[in-house]
């Protein structure tokens, strides 16, 4: 199965079309998509998104609803390795993971609620 490929805000063409993306790629899209989408933002389903406001204030609560976003994309097997931090001088938070995929693993280094 293939996907339009994103750069997070907009598509990216390529020779006067949509590029597209497959495999593990589609998979690291998918989870960069959920991680990157604030609790109720997503107009599809409003249950969807990070709930960074009360996450913030309860690291357990934001590792455990970080850990359900990623393991509820299509094609993650699992985590073999997470780890989160809050950066008080950007107000964001650092994730770095390894994820298990059914086309290979995934390493994830990312910064997320700073919009």
């Amino acid at each position: 199965m293939i996907d339009i490929l994103s750069d997070g805000k907009n598509f990216t063409m390529q020779d006067g079309d949509f590029a597209v993306v497959e495999g593990v790629e589609k998979v690291k899209q998918h989870i960069i998509t959920a991680l990157n989408t604030f609790y109720s933002d997503w107009i599809i389903d409003k249950e969807k998104g990070i709930d960074f406001v009360n996450g913030l204030r309860n690291t357990d609560l934001l590792d455990a609803d970080i850990h359900k976003q990623i393991l509820e994309i299509k094609d993650v097997l699992g985590i073999s390795y997470f780890r989160l931090s809050y950066n008080t001088s950007t107000h964001t938070v650092e994730i770095s993971a390894n994820i298990q995929t059914e086309y290979g693993d995934i390493s994830i280094n990312d910064a997320l609620g700073n919009r």
